[in-house]
């Protein structure tokens, strides 16, 4: 749980220095693109390392 939180944090960090430098437009596509990579990042720091 709290990797997830970190990583959210990471996320909305992210997204407001590229905010800073893109358009609504850009922002929506990255996040849509992040948004899913995020979940597939947690499912996988989810399970045990073998």
């Amino acid at each position: 749980m709290k990797k997830l939180l970190v990583f959210a944090i990471v996320l909305m960090l992210l997204a407001t220095v590229l905010k800073a430098n893109l358009g609504p437009i850009e922002l929506a596509i990255i996040l849509i693109v992040a948004v899913p990579l995020a979940w597939l990042v947690a499912r996988r720091v989810g399970t045990k390392p073998r």
